[in-house]
């Protein structure tokens, strides 16, 4: 007689929900059976197959508890929406217009990082309500239709500036684009930012945020694009923070000149006035203006500007165009995109790859938080699906 270790529980799932959440990844079979696999041998249990996915999706047979939970896991869901009627909505804004108009597809790849990222948020938020951070939060609320001109972002960009004490000749001191787009990070994080990084494939996406009511306000950098184009989508995010986004949704960006979106639009103004405020500029500017196009201009003096202001030349030439310095920012020339996707440091240990993704500040209150007994490091394992020992050295 076999015994109860023998022969697993079966655990009954909604067949309904595992065909839509595995058709929603646009997964196939074989592709399905690759992922759960590779779970699976983590954990040295026995593969499944085609027949298996197909006899789940029709109900005929059921999994296994640890084949469920591993179909959560490969198919980016909670455990618990495998019981659901239906699956619930990705609960996610698109602002994204693609380079051209032309918006690409999210990958699996990319849509495991989006997954990632709303773990980080999470641990994020249980840290920022028990140690108290919430009320520290200094971002300012404005909503999107109370900005009727370009003035008035003009005016909220150097306001924010100010608040974040970046200066005219501290951004001239700055020696690398690494040293800029390190001390807007830290400014912003000081005003209960969390910023957050991931590499994902670049022409899908190039950042995000995300601003749950009761919780703090986050921000997604793609660490695999330029640093430069870091920066500027670092403040673009920043903006749709300000433009009243605590929705709990996560926008989902990939800045473009071309957007028709009026809230992006407004996201890239306020991101080419806070990185380029107007003094700055014209104390910089060369004079005569060598051409209406600034793509046009000799490359000595792009290179110059750019290495002045550790800003990318696509933001040069929109904020030239935002001061009818020109009539054209040529920005389509300079928005230009990594041909190839190289991930970074996919060969560190998990430990130093979750530090760099879930950056200083976080790392620093999730130790915080542990020695508080706010959160423990299981706890803070679970949510981040590592291990408690990667947790423990990650904010060792």
């Amino acid at each position: 007689m076999a015994s109860i270790a023998e022969t697993p529980a079966r655990i009954p799932v909604n067949p309904t929900v595992l065909r839509q959440a595995r058709s929603g990844l646009n997964l196939d079979f074989d592709e399905a059976v690759a992922l759960l696999n590779n779970l699976l041998n983590r954990e040295d249990e026995e593969p499944v197959s085609a027949a298996d996915i197909r006899s789940w999706e029709d109900g005929a047979q059921q999994p296994t508890l640890v084949q469920a939970e591993t179909l959560a896991a490969a198919y980016l869901v909670p455990f618990v929406a495998l019981f659901q009627t239906e699956l619930p909505l990705p609960n996610m804004t698109d602002f994204r217009s693609g380079p051209g108009g032309r918006v690409i597809a999210l990958s699996y790849n990319t849509l495991e990082k989006l997954n990632r990222l709303s773990r980080f948020y999470l641990v994020a938020k249980h840290i920022s309500v028990g140690l108290g951070l919430i009320e520290d939060v200094a971002v300012p609320s404005i909503e999107l239709r109370d900005v009727r001109q370009a003035e008035d972002m003009e005016v909220i960009a150097s306001r924010v500036r100010a608040s974040l004490g970046i200066s005219d000749d501290l951004q001239l001191s700055w020696k690398s684009d690494e040293e800029a787009l390190d001390a807007w990070r830290q400014q912003l994080e000081a005003a209960g930012i969390f910023v957050f990084a991931l590499p994902i494939a670049v022409a899908e996406c190039r950042g995000a945020s995300i601003w749950e009511p009761g919780g703090p306000p986050a921000v997604l950098l793609n660490s695999a694009d330029q640093i430069t184009a870091q920066l500027f989508t670092l403040m673009h995010e920043h903006a749709h923070l300000i433009l009243a986004k605590q929705e709990g949704a996560i926008n989902l960006c990939d800045p473009s000149v071309a957007t028709r979106s009026r809230e992006e639009q407004l996201a890239n103004g306020f991101a080419a006035a806070s990185l380029l405020p107007r003094s700055l500029v014209f104390r910089l500017l060369p004079d005569p203006v060598p051409s209406q196009n600034y793509s046009d201009w000799p490359q000595s003096e792009r290179i110059r500007l750019r290495r002045s202001l550790k800003v990318s030349n696509a933001a040069i030439g929109i904020r030239l165009k935002q001061l009818s310095i020109v009539a054209d920012a040529g920005a389509q020339t300079f928005w230009r995109r990594p041909s190839t996707f190289i991930p970074h440091g996919i060969n560190r240990p998990v430990w130093q790859r979750y530090r760099r993704y879930l950056g200083l500040r976080t790392t620093r209150l999730a130790r915080r938080a542990i020695d508080l007994k706010i959160m423990s490091a299981t706890e803070i394992s679970r949510i981040l699906d590592i291990k408690v020992k990667d947790v423990e050295a990650m904010v060792g």
